[in-house]
């Protein structure tokens, strides 16, 4: 037997004779807290009998107790047994979540970093390697403030402050978009979203996305939006937006060739309304302009033909119109020169 588990032994053994001479519940609420601690320094419960055994042996031993009493001595094994096993059963569960939390956490697609109080970091899974750049022992190693940018630190020192003082933070329970410091000096986007642990006061988890390509991708694609908007504005060429209503957009050549007098006299308009009654045909505008709208937004996603429009100041042209369809803003819409 260890040292340990002799320690462990001479306790009970004492806790044993205290109860049999008293029969005092006090000495069974310890000998409860004592199978705790024995789960606690992982004495493994096939131990137990064997302690037992050995805390008799050492009551018969010492001739102290009557056979009765010798027996009474024996009633705490089962508090002992209840006592170890209940707490044995939780830290095994403690174990399977700590492991589930461990897994969770280091595949997770995002870095993960959790903190205490002061802002030193406790414990990271590996993409917050990845993100930033440091090696996983370095990491643990360092404080939260050594991932922030030199012009939000101030502001990052206040609002631990202010956790610290009264268990509140501004940014706790949200997400938000910020910037981070990488190993190499370099600052770079992230989303940010901030929890406090509830199951572990006074531990926030950070958890942290790199948002460089995304935010690539938005300037890309703002660029890419106001060169659109260029072209279609300069074109010399009448260029509209429209939908199954009617007009949403067009450039100054067409609120020109219309004889609008702006934009927004020209918006809303049906096509119809700048045609006259009746196309060459003999079908009327408002019925055909219908028939081709929803030919080039719900079949063929383009179709191409002649028109007869019509100036505000009731001057009839011929017009050769096509019709391509495309998404805006998530909606299909037309775009029509």
């Amino acid at each position: 037997m260890t040292l340990e588990k002799q320690e462990f032994s001479r306790r009970y053994s004492l806790l044993m004779v205290e109860y049999a001479q008293s029969f005092d519940e006090a000495q069974l609420l310890s000998i409860e807290k004592l199978g705790l601690e024995m789960v606690q320094s992982n004495i493994p419960p096939e131990d137990i009998g064997e302690m037992h055994d050995a805390a008799i042996g050492e009551i018969i031993a010492a001739k102290e107790l009557s056979p009765d009493r010798i027996r009474a001595a024996s009633f705490p094994l089962m508090r002992l047994l209840t006592a170890y096993g209940v707490a044995f059963r939780a830290q095994q569960s403690l174990k399977k979540s700590e492991a589930l939390h461990r897994n969770v956490m280091q595949s997770a697609f995002d870095a993960i970093i959790i903190a205490d109080r002061t802002g030193a970091i406790l414990e990271v899974n590996t993409a917050v390697a990845d993100v930033f750049g440091y090696p996983m022992k370095e990491l643990q190693r360092l404080e939260i403030i050594a991932l922030i940018p030199e012009y939000l630190r101030q502001k990052h020192e206040h609002g631990f402050r202010m956790f610290i003082e009264t268990g509140k933070h501004n940014i706790i329970g949200y997400c938000i978009e910020t910037e981070a410091l990488h190993r190499d000096g370099h600052i770079f986007p992230i989303e940010l979203c901030l929890s406090e642990l509830s199951h572990d006061q006074g531990k926030l988890m950070a958890t942290i996305r790199d948002i460089t390509r995304r935010k690539r991708a938005e300037t890309s694609l703002v660029a890419s939006e106001n060169q659109y908007r260029m072209l279609f504005e300069s074109s010399r060429d009448a260029i509209v937006i429209c939908d199954e209503t009617g007009f949403l957009d067009g450039n100054q050549a067409a609120v020109n060739m219309f004889g609008c007098s702006s934009l927004d006299d020209f918006k809303g308009k049906h096509p119809s309304d700048v045609s006259p009654p009746t196309q060459p045909c003999g079908t009327d505008s408002m019925s055909l302009a219908n028939s081709r709208v929803a030919t080039a937004l719900m079949k063929d996603g383009s179709t191409q033909f002649e028109w007869i429009h019509k100036r505000v100041n009731g001057e009839v042209f011929p017009a050769e119109v096509l019709l391509s369809a495309l998404e805006l803003d998530g909606k299909r819409v037309l775009q029509g020169t």
